[in-house]
């Protein structure tokens, strides 16, 4: 998961690294960039790339759901750090990392 994905680059990557079967998604808060994200997304043929509305603090998937997430300085934008740190471990399997 790629929190505050903006337009996509680190969550291209994360898609080319996930195991088969599996999936990345990158987060992001501005219907503009999603909506770019999505576009680059498709033209570069990954389908096991999604692409969700939200914020950092209130991260869309379930608890335990992700290996991995990411974020590329987009903590240094949420207002409240700390939810955001405890939104990250909620969504991560125990074995997970940030």
């Amino acid at each position: 998961m790629d929190v505050g994905s903006g337009a996509f680059v680190d969550s291209l990557i994360a898609a080319r690294m996930v195991r088969p079967g599996s999936q990345a998604i990158g987060i992001d808060m501005t219907p503009a960039m999603l909506e770019k994200a999505r576009r680059a997304a498709d033209e570069a043929g990954h389908g096991n790339l999604d692409f969700r509305e939200g914020f950092g603090e209130a991260l869309p998937v379930p608890d335990e759901w992700a290996d991995v997430v990411i974020t590329n300085r987009m903590i240094n934008l949420m207002p409240d750090k700390m939810t955001g740190l405890r939104e990250m471990a909620r969504v991560l399997k125990p074995t997970g990392r940030i």
